[in-house]
């Protein structure tokens, strides 16, 4: 029997508004062909507001589950909605997609929208594309653009929201203007600025910040401590290993902040991690907690993969399994 779902049977039900949607038919929504796309499009005023926002945070929730499903159609569509909430939700539900495309509605969201948390929402979307250009995944002229919209609003935009958001996307920037706007925002020790300046010290790939981030571990603030933590984990420095695992085997109480440690220790790796991990898994009794410890697990391994690659200097991307074939003592190696 055909299990597909008539798309028409999907829009009705998007259009009901006597009865909610079922979430089933959220699925159906992933990898529309262009007529489903032109329908969909046609009716998206008409769907309930609520029903709207809802849709966008409950598709954002499946992607986290499940990274084989793909709405990106869904947010270039909700992207035109003159809803703020619902605009937001686009842009993080296009988080991803890696269009260059989006970026002229990006800026144009960061320069001209009149909500705040619209105008702070575009410059954080914006920070992917920095970083594909810094790779040379984008074109220059149109990284150049980007970088001069960030400083921009970095410097200018009315909302210390907006400005924060925009100096943590020019963390990806190898502008020579960022790390001074930076270095302030660290210096302030206001609490916001000190998370913004985390957030774009790990993202700048940059071992200079690692005494700056190194300092933050143990910072008074919870939402600084996290940032300093995940900055550490972005950057894989080896100096943070012994303090992070000495947080983990003396209890964190703080479920964001343990989870933030696992992810951070499963970036750097290195001696003792995988133990820590293992020896966690062994003593709890909570599921959800051995699903982070695998996925972490699962990570680390990656972590391990590419710094061996780094090691025999191969690109594992650009390698087939018969490209090479290299014997190795593990134990050469400080896994």
């Amino acid at each position: 029997m055909d299990n597909q779902v008539d798309f028409q049977f999907v829009l009705d039900a998007l259009l009901n508004k006597d009865a909610p949607f079922p979430p089933t038919l959220l699925y159906e929504l992933s990898s529309i062909q262009p007529d489903e796309i032109n329908s969909l499009t046609a009716v998206w005023p008409e769907i309930m507001l609520e029903r709207r926002r809802a849709l966008l945070e409950d598709l954002e929730s499946l992607t986290e589950r499940d990274n084989l499903l793909d709405f990106d159609d869904i947010g270039r569509i909700a992207l035109q909605d003159p809803d703020a909430q619902i605009c937001i939700n686009a842009m993080r539900l296009l988080w991803q997609a890696e269009d260059k495309h989006l970026v002229p509605q990006l800026i144009d969201f960061l320069k001209t929208h009149s909500e705040e948390s619209v105008r702070a929402a575009a410059a954080l979307a914006l920070g992917p594309y920095v970083y594909l250009g810094e790779i040379d995944k984008l074109p220059a002229k149109l990284l150049h653009e980007i970088e001069e919209e960030l400083l921009h609003a970095a410097r200018q935009d009315p909302s210390e929201l907006v400005r924060q958001r925009a100096l943590e996307s020019l963390g990806y920037s190898g502008r020579p203007e960022v790390p001074t706007i930076l270095q302030a925002a660290y210096d302030s020790e206001e609490i916001a600025w000190l998370e913004s300046a985390l957030s774009a010290m790990g993202h700048s790939a940059d071992d200079k910040w690692e005494p700056a981030v190194i300092k933050k571990l143990d910072h008074p603030d919870l939402s600084v401590q996290l940032a300093a933590v995940h900055a550490a984990g972005e950057l894989m420095l080896d100096r943070a290993r012994g303090h992070l695992l000495d947080m983990i085997e003396e209890e964190i109480f703080d479920e964001d902040l343990h989870t933030e440690v696992v992810w951070a220790l499963s970036q750097i790796g290195g001696e003792g991690v995988r133990t820590a991990f293992e020896t966690l898994i062994e003593m709890t009794k909570d599921p959800d907690e051995t699903d982070l410890l695998e996925d972490a697990l699962d990570n680390l391994s990656f972590s391990e993969d590419e710094i061996l690659f780094d090691l025999m200097d191969i690109d594992p991307e650009n390698q087939d399994d018969d490209d090479y074939d290299i014997d190795f003592d593990e134990d050469e190696f400080d896994f």
